[in-house]
């Protein structure tokens, strides 16, 4: 009798698996992942998580963002915050939040400018949403004059019940996505799946809705990608929840596309270099185009 059916398909004792392996794993014993899971195994894992334990800014990392190239950047969005507070009545406490914060580059940067106006130094609370113990870090190394005006978050709904800022540059962007490709009449939900053992795409059995798609979608070929983003219009909708209710306003800052269409934007990014995003699980920042017209509902 083989060891798996010692120990009921069980791991050793003592033995890890890496987050490739794990996810092999998971395929083989439960069927293909959709593309949304198998995103938040690669960045949020806790063990290997792209996001969790990683580094991925700057030149020894895999990307660089706007406000690591340019001061200007991030004073540009300091005099955005300015003029919206006082849009919104100057409140004598207020929170600002930033979404994916990075190294603490942008809210370094745009405190700088905001710093023309005494009232909003003072009423101003600066809450910062990450899951990366090194990147908070660093945060708290770039915030550090700022004492107790800066507070960590883990969820939206964190903040304290007071008029927001929301500030998010590339966030949206790194949100679990879903795919549909078309076969035959219908859009079946694109999975990650496994064929001779090796990670791969493939049509599972769920379909999408049609109301869902746009108008023209009968028209498209076979094997057309259509994108949704649940989690991102959640998080949209969170935010407008909370300005609705406390006022504030949002600056969300993405690459993307202003109308709904079809095509893969799937992507993996190791090392500034396009990659396969079903290659090197949990070392490759994964994201995707933002639909901004699916969010401006």
């Amino acid at each position: 009798m083989g060891d798996d059916a010692q120990t009921g398909g069980q791991q050793p004792a003592g033995v890890t698996m890496g987050l490739e392996e794990r996810i092999r794993r998971q395929i083989s014993l439960d069927g293909p992942l959709t593309i949304a899971n198998y995103m938040a195994m690669c960045l949020t894992d806790p063990k290997e998580g792209y996001y969790t334990t990683g580094q991925p800014i700057g030149s020894d990392g895999d990307f660089t963002t706007a406000p690591e190239i340019s001061q200007m950047f991030g004073e540009l969005i300091g005099v955005w915050c300015v003029s919206m507070w006082r849009n919104i009545g100057s409140p004598k406490r207020f929170n600002l939040v930033e979404l994916g914060p990075g190294r603490g580059t942008l809210m370094a940067d745009l405190l700088r400018a905001t710093s023309v106006d005494a009232g909003f130094m003072d009423g101003v609370q600066i809450r910062l949403l990450d899951i990366s113990d090194k990147l908070r870090v660093e945060q708290a190394s770039a915030l550090a004059d700022l004492g107790d005006k800066v507070a960590w978050i883990d969820r939206l709904d964190a903040n304290d019940a007071l008029p927001t800022l929301f500030i998010g540059n590339e966030f949206l962007d790194a949100l679990p996505l879903r795919q549909y490709v078309k076969t035959g009449d219908l859009w079946r939900e694109r999975m990650v799946g496994l064929r001779n053992g090796e990670l791969t795409f493939m049509a599972g059995a769920g379909v999408c809705d049609p109301a869902k798609l746009p108008v023209d979608h009968q028209a498209q070929m076979k094997g057309t990608i259509f994108e949704t983003a649940p989690a991102r219009e959640a998080v949209v909708v969170e935010i407008a929840s909370h300005i609705k209710r406390f006022g504030g306003m949002a600056l969300l800052i993405d690459y993307g596309h202003l109308g709904a269409g079809f095509g893969d934007t799937f992507q993996a990014i190791l090392a500034h270099k396009f990659s396969n995003p079903l290659h090197n699980p949990g070392r490759c920042d994964l994201t995707s185009h933002v639909d901004f017209a699916a969010l401006d509902q």
